[in-house]
């Protein structure tokens, strides 16, 4: 990851601008009640008009990664929301906003 990370800092967008990178921690591992990992990422969050929904997960890495992602949306009230019960379905709150196929 940090070689993507300084690959990416290296980058510009399309009109030149250098990219920003922000790291945010891992929670770490999580396992279903059949000890299979559970996708548990901070950075499945959901952005609105005026605010932004972390996941957490009563990980040691809760509070620094929502600090980390509120810097990125200072204009936006950023909330950590438990999120457990939605990993187990596979995804949190970026997941379940989307679109569902007919």
């Amino acid at each position: 990851y940090d070689e993507v990370a300084a690959l990416l800092a290296a980058s510009a967008d399309a009109r030149g601008r250098r990219l920003e990178v922000a790291k945010v921690p891992s929670p770490g591992r999580f396992e279903s009640d059949e000890g299979e990992a559970l996708p548990a990422s901070y950075l499945n969050f959901y952005v609105s008009n005026i605010s932004v929904v972390v996941p957490v997960f009563g990980s040691a890495y809760d509070k620094e990664a929502v600090d980390l992602i509120a810097r990125a949306f200072p204009d936006r009230r950023v909330c950590g929301v438990p999120a457990r019960a939605l990993i187990r379905g596979g995804g949190a709150f970026h997941c379940i906003t989307q679109q569902e196929p007919a």
